[in-house]
């Protein structure tokens, strides 16, 4: 395929070729062009001219008949190009994992939309893409200086290097077509929490330990605890009695800031 990417600055592209002979040189648009008035071919003994129209932006798809005067004929198709000015990419979204989302694995699936770019081509029913490479990246924070891009021709990609537990992940895609023009994805975030993880170690506050009370309702008063699980949820079970082998469940429930009373064995 013949392709200018220049400014246009003369208006025809010749091909020449050597004529035996008799028999003659035809042409036919063997592919509607995406502009249909993008270039207009001409036959001139031995060469064809192809008149590029101005501001021409597209591709058009010729055959070349020759045949000799015993009848004997042969055909070349000829695909042109003409990009006056590169285009960008288009923009496209991330698609997976989902924004703010939390993934039970440490080698989740990058998906994203294929990106498209207006210098994309249709050509013999099949879409030709402009955007020939993507680049990834991924950081725990929520910048990418300095950060390595994985290099990848598809619209997906598998981590291969496993993530870190209970962390929260920035990625971002960069669609580059093949005369360096790109695009960037918006950024996105997702959580890893591939495995559960018990709560944090927290203490008893009220009452002390081995403590003698005089009062019948006690504040029961201990730390919050945390969970490196994000979203995770904490409840606090209390219970009492007068042998650790027959205790009673006297509170289920979140935390308290203010403790919990309890009366217990008053009479």
């Amino acid at each position: 395929m013949h392709t200018i990417t220049d400014d246009i600055y003369h208006n025809m592209l010749i091909h020449h070729w050597t004529m035996g002979g008799g028999g003659g040189v035809a042409w036919t648009r063997s592919e509607p062009s995406m502009n249909a008035t993008l270039i207009t071919p001409e036959i001139n003994d031995g060469s064809l001219i192809l008149h590029l129209h101005p501001n021409a932006s597209g591709y058009v798809q010729l055959t070349v008949h020759a045949s000799d005067q015993d009848g004997t004929s042969t055909s070349s198709d000829l695909t042109i190009m003409v990009n006056g000015v590169n285009d960008d990419p288009n923009s496209f979204a991330l698609l997976s994992p989902s924004e703010g989302s939390v993934i039970s694995t440490l080698n989740p699936v990058l998906i994203w939309d294929q990106a498209t770019d207006p210098d994309d081509m249709l050509i013999n029913g099949t879409l030709t893409y402009d955007v020939e490479e993507y680049e990834i990246y991924i950081n725990s924070q929520d910048i990418f200086e300095g950060v390595d891009p994985i290099h990848v021709s598809s619209s997906s990609y598998t981590i291969q290097n496993n993530l870190e537990e209970d962390l929260m992940y920035y990625w971002k895609v960069v669609a580059k077509d093949n005369n360096g023009g790109r695009t960037e994805s918006a950024v996105s975030t997702f959580w890893t929490n591939s495995e559960n993880s018990v709560p944090g170690n927290f203490s008893l506050v009220e009452p002390q330990d081995n403590a003698v009370l005089n009062i019948f309702n006690p504040p029961f008063c201990w730390e919050e605890a945390t969970d490196e699980d994000i979203n995770d949820e904490i409840h606090y079970v209390i219970e009492l009695g007068h042998h650790i082998d027959s205790l009673d469940v006297i509170y289920n429930g979140p935390f308290m800031e203010s403790c919990f009373f309890e009366t217990h064995g008053a009479g």
